[in-house]
């Protein structure tokens, strides 16, 4: 078990923090999804990262917001490749699950995750 260091807990604090300041001062909510993004990265230290937001009539999800992903990858995702919430070939996937249970869905290899499991 890994144990939090005072550091740990101030790079955690400041990151929210930044993005509590940034909900407070109105930031544009593309700015915001990508500030989101942005602190996911830099506190998990993935290269990249999506914050996905469902349709109003919760019938896909879209990558809104990002942190080192292209614009073509954005693009590819949420125009030729939509991540379904109702039955469909990617309806089954990580993000689906997420959204549906409203719990984190844990992958250990995202390659070897079939996306109608």
């Amino acid at each position: 078990m890994r144990t939090h260091t005072s550091h740990d807990v101030r790079r955690w604090l400041t990151g929210v923090g930044s993005i509590a300041a940034a909900v407070n001062a109105a930031t544009p909510l593309p700015e915001l999804l990508d500030l989101i993004a942005r602190t996911a990265c830099e506190l998990t230290g993935y290269d990249a990262s999506g914050v996905l937001l469902a349709d109003d009539a919760h019938r896909t999800l879209r990558i809104s917001g990002s942190s080192g992903l292209s614009a073509d990858y954005v693009a590819d995702v949420n125009e030729r490749r939509t991540i379904t919430l109702a039955d469909g070939p990617l309806s089954g996937g990580p993000s689906s699950r997420a959204f549906r249970t409203a719990q984190p869905v844990p992958i250990a290899d995202i390659l070897s995750d079939p996306p109608d499991a």
